[in-house]
């Protein structure tokens, strides 16, 4: 694992504590960014070209008053001719790449970069450390609560 996860900031791999504890797939702590891209595919739309001239062509042996009528059975002659090669295209095609960022919390500079490119990709950097904040301002909440009945209770007596 340790040859497949590198930090795209800083070059570091993850120590020996963090390949223990993968979760998910990565290394606890490490951030993984997936960017993917999609477009036509280049095959498919040149099959899609040929399949059209090939009507064309075959329609213009036909004589121009039976065109209309012949059109439709033109169509899935051509259509039965390239069925095999078009089946296995997609008419789109996919590229991602994943990168990898060791914990920004354990290095400055890391955070810095990490920081910075999640701004600018308009997403909260901080955003691993908000849950964890929340859960202990949720826990401190409850337990001061019980204390202040407790306080409140005293004081009227």
């Amino acid at each position: 694992m340790k040859d497949d996860i590198t930090c795209a900031l800083s070059g570091v791999l993850p120590n020996d504590e963090e390949e223990d504890n993968e979760l998910g797939g990565i290394p606890e702590g490490w951030i993984e960014i997936t960017v993917k891209r999609v477009f036509p595919n280049s095959k498919y739309i040149i099959l899609q070209q040929l399949k059209q001239q090939a009507v064309q062509m075959t329609l213009a042996q036909v004589p121009e008053e039976q065109r209309a009528m012949a059109l439709e059975s033109v169509q899935t002659q051509v259509d039965a001719t390239y069925y095999a090669f078009e089946s296995s295209l997609k008419d789109y095609v996919e590229e991602t790449d994943t990168v990898y960022i060791a914990p920004p919390e354990n290095d400055d500079a890391i955070l810095k970069e990490y920081t910075k490119l999640a701004e600018l990709l308009g997403f909260d950097p901080m955003l691993f450390e908000d849950d964890d904040q929340g859960e202990e301002d949720e826990e401190e909440s409850a337990s001061k609560e019980p204390q202040e009945e407790v306080e409140a209770t005293e004081n009227e007596k």
